[in-house]
């Protein structure tokens, strides 16, 4: 199953579970002691896909659904649910039809980070040559799927004919393309191992340029 399925899944299994909280009635179906712990435990895996689906962003979706999370003292628990069950319902829907954004890309944006940031931990440790092998992998990845993402053929391609397509659409500015042709040559020398023909900094502006293209790829 792709991430993006899984994710979609996930939201589901929410939900169902949501509309069966929120119809909790003690006096119909007797005293749950745990009604409000798994309300709780509820709201907390809510907010955990909604992480991984927005990050630190503060797209509409995430900003209600925390406000209504955190409204503890105004509104009983089981209401809250209802709330954010209400409120998921639009987001599934969204999320399917492609509304907000991809899911593949999203997922993919944020394995690139997890990588990227191990490449900068590796720079802030002098290891140029490990964290340009990994900054490499991501660069190239990045690149094939803002491809894939806006109609460029990339399988079979090589990357310099990959960047000069992407400026042809106008997915890179002049100076983007640049940048790219510098990071790309960057990535060949590491993935090639001539480690004495870059150093830290060339390192660095190739994740810099990097996490960039993840953003693009991040973007609507």
């Amino acid at each position: 199953m792709k991430p993006q399925e899984k994710i979609l899944k996930r939201l589901d299994e929410l939900h169902e579970t949501g509309e069966q909280l929120k119809e909790y009635d003690p006096l119909l179906g007797g005293v749950d002691p745990y009604h409000w712990d798994k309300c709780q435990a509820w709201i907390v895996a809510v907010r955990s896909v909604l992480h991984l689906l927005f990050g630190t962003s503060s797209h509409p979706y995430k900003s209600e659904i925390e406000s209504v999370c955190d409204d503890d003292l105004n509104q009983e628990i089981k209401y809250r649910v209802g709330h954010v069950t209400a409120i998921l319902e639009h987001l599934i829907s969204d999320l399917t039809n492609d509304m907000i954004f991809s899911i593949e890309d999203r997922t993919r944006a944020i394995v690139f980070e997890d990588f990227l940031d191990d490449a900068k931990s590796l720079v802030k440790s002098q290891a140029h040559r490990e964290s340009s092998v990994l900054a490499a992998a991501v660069f190239e990845d990045a690149i094939r799927s803002i491809s894939r993402k806006n109609g460029v053929l990339e399988e079979g391609v090589k990357t310099d004919q990959i960047i000069t397509e992407l400026t042809k659409k106008g997915v890179f500015s002049a100076v983007k393309a640049k940048r790219a042709r510098s990071s790309s040559g960057v990535r060949n020398k590491a993935m090639h191992t001539e480690w004495e023909a870059f150093n830290l900094e060339d390192v660095k502006s190739l994740i810099h340029f990097t996490d960039e293209l993840i953003t693009l790829l991040d973007e609507n």
